[in-house]
């Protein structure tokens, strides 16, 4: 949290509800890829969940952050 007050501004704990999302995003992510599968699927997985994280830090206000 630190590190997002010193690039976006503000205080750490303005940013902990980001810091949740992307663990509950993080977990939910790595949970689907460790069930065997479709290895195109799983990379779609991969790609979209880097998409999502960036989106997310990048909007980090929309989490009142």
């Amino acid at each position: 949290m630190t590190q997002f007050a010193n690039r976006f501004g503000g205080r750490p704990e303005d940013y902990s509800l980001v810091a949740y999302a992307l663990i509950m995003l993080s977990h939910g992510a790595a949970t689907v890829l460790s069930i065997p599968g479709d290895e195109i699927a799983r990379k779609e997985l991969e790609q979209n969940f880097l998409a999502i994280a960036d989106r997310l830090i990048q909007h980090n206000e929309i989490l009142g952050g």
